[in-house]
């Protein structure tokens, strides 16, 4: 059986998703983000599946969550009337903190797709599993049951607990990290596609600089196939 390329993208929250001064996300930014994600999935013919990686509270996260995929159906909506791109699916899976007060947990709206870890004491609240949850959705998506194969990988962050995550996407799984503008220095040199513009407008331009790149590779091998057959 053939199996579907996947192209996973890992986003962090605050400081790149989220503004930093004020904790939120400018729609229309938003809109330039779904633009490339749709460029994407056209240039390669893989399907983008979209993950969001913060220690914020999982009923945050949830909400956020939810806004995100409300984004991404008007989007879809927009496609459907111009007729032309590919549809882009809905938020995949998100990691967040458990919420400690557990009858709080327990009448607030959880969405089903969020995994959340307990907060951790140390100095690296969500370092480790951050790494750990990473690990297992690109497990998960290179499996020959599932009938999906991993084609790239994408992380997009701005704070220094990621850095293990980028160092294992980077080096381990030689995919694309990207940076925003308003990260700190140390975790800019984990990046392969460092931005000059901040959080979300970061995201944009590090995504529209990889899709230049796919398009660059995609040629070159389409070249060397026609050499090929003459």
């Amino acid at each position: 059986m053939e199996r579907h390329k996947v192209i996973l993208l890992f986003t962090a929250l605050d400081g790149t998703i989220l503004r930093e001064e004020d904790k939120r996300y400018s729609k229309g930014m938003m809109y330039k983000v779904l633009e490339q994600i749709n460029k994407m999935q056209m240039i390669t013919h893989a399907r983008v599946r979209w993950y969001l990686v913060s220690p914020k509270d999982e009923f945050v996260v949830s909400y956020l969550m939810n806004e995100i995929d409300k984004n991404i159906f008007e989007y879809n909506k927009i496609l459907c009337m111009v007729q032309y791109g590919s549809m882009i699916n809905k938020v995949q899976g998100a990691l967040a903190t458990q919420l400690e007060d557990l009858k709080t947990r327990k009448y607030k709206k959880i969405d089903k797709r969020v995994f959340a870890f307990r907060k951790n004491s140390s100095s690296d609240p969500a370092g480790k599993g951050n790494l750990k949850y990473v690990k297992q959705w690109i497990m998960m998506t290179d499996d020959e049951r599932a009938g999906s194969e991993v084609y790239k990988i994408i992380y997009a962050g701005s704070s220094l607990y990621e850095m293990p995550t980028m160092e294992y996407i980077k080096k381990e799984k030689h995919g694309y990290v990207i940076v925003p503008d308003n990260a700190e220095y140390k975790v800019k040199k984990r990046g392969t596609t460092v931005t000059q513009y901040p959080d979300l407008q970061g995201v944009a331009a590090g995504l529209e600089r990889i899709n230049k790149q796919f398009e660059k590779e995609l040629k070159k091998e389409s070249k060397e196939n026609t050499v090929e057959v003459v």
